[in-house]
């Protein structure tokens, strides 16, 4: 929910009231984003949306829109940490472009980190990683700052 609300309503709710704010929006309909399963279990996840619905990231000098587009927002991902490392990310990228491109969607934009390290904590990582994201064929658009990248896919030329 960082993403979807301002960050005062987000500190206000943090924890208990954040997750009922998540199951008051997934119980309306809206698709909040996706969910890896591995052996039933819900292992991973990450939230895709058009902009609008992130108004925290258009607040953001740092991750603001950057320009015209229709964009949709790929953030917030997850991975439990015994399934990390386990060739989670791609699939769950994939499913999300293919998820937005189904519901019209023409460009997706990441905000991926690009001083990963081994032990960096997970609110470095919740937003991706930069290699990751080159592997799938986004292309940096923007760097704001030296410690995030703004990355984009073009759906018209994905699958």
């Amino acid at each position: 929910m960082y993403r979807r609300l301002r960050r005062l309503v987000f500190e206000e709710r943090y924890g208990s009231g954040n997750r009922e704010a998540l199951k008051t929006l997934v119980d309306s309909g809206l698709v909040a984003g996706i969910l890896a399963y591995q052996d039933n279990e819900a292992v991973a996840c990450c939230s895709v949306a058009p902009m609008e619905d992130f108004p925290n990231l258009d607040r953001s000098p740092l991750l603001k829109r950057l320009d015209d587009a229709p964009a949709w927002s790929l953030t917030c991902f997850f991975i439990a940490g015994e399934r990390r490392g386990a060739y989670m990310f791609s699939p769950l990228v994939e499913a999300a472009l293919d998820y937005a491109k189904r519901r019209g969607a023409s460009v997706v934009d990441a905000y991926p980190s690009l001083n990963i390290k081994r032990g960096s904590s997970d609110s470095d990582r919740c937003m991706g990683v930069h290699s990751a994201f080159l592997r799938l064929g986004f292309n940096e658009v923007a760097r704001r700052r030296d410690e995030r990248a703004i990355m984009r896919s073009y759906l018209t030329d994905y699958r």
